[in-house]
């Protein structure tokens, strides 16, 4: 004998099966991963993402060349923050890599925001070249389909690309208001 189903059953299953396949065709869609940014550029994204799953432990950052930390040249800071904008977090750079050229795979620096236990988490990239070899007078390189911008406190064009932390301000802003350096003193 065949079981009725109830219709809130019926409606479960329903809303259920919904949900199902809202999240397969979700897995197929690359946009769902980084919103606002073409197909091409998801895909970037996703390599970059991907390159960046070693140095979520910091020593091996280091140990990769990524081993400058960078500092603000005014004030010393080392966890670069903005009073209302949120934070960039510490940048690891890997000098080797602070040339002419940028590659998705390989930002020159990383980022990392402090955490209350001293420990760093990796939560985005920046790609720079220095205006000592590439002018701030000349064009500016493009990586992602964006311009870099001139950041004439450091001399150099840079990209920033949130891809381990959603930035509400888009995946290319310079600042992050979910990053924060209140744990800055903690980092040994």
């Amino acid at each position: 004998m065949r079981e009725s189903l109830h219709p809130r059953r019926i409606a479960t299953l329903c809303a259920s099966l919904a949900l199902t396949a809202t999240l397969s065709a979700c897995e197929d869609d690359d946009s769902v991963l980084f919103p606002g940014v073409s197909r091409e550029v998801n895909e970037q994204l996703t390599v970059l993402h991907d390159s960046m799953t070693p140095f979520q432990d910091v020593e091996s950052a280091i140990a990769a060349g990524y081993g400058v930390i960078v500092e603000h040249p005014t004030d010393g800071s080392r966890c670069l923050a903005h009073h209302d904008q949120g934070a960039m977090g510490f940048h690891y750079l890997n000098p080797d890599l602070a040339d002419d050229a940028v590659a998705v795979s390989s930002p020159e620096a990383l980022l990392y925001e402090p955490r209350s236990d001293g420990s760093l988490e990796l939560v985005g990239a920046e790609y720079v070249v220095p205006f000592a070899v590439r002018s701030d007078t000349e064009t500016p390189p493009v990586l992602f389909g964006r311009e870099f911008s001139r950041n004439y406190t450091f001399n150099v064009w840079a990209l920033h690309v949130w891809v381990l932390r959603d930035n509400p301000n888009g995946v290319f802003s310079d600042w992050n208001p979910t990053v924060s350096c209140e744990h800055a003193d903690a980092v040994g």
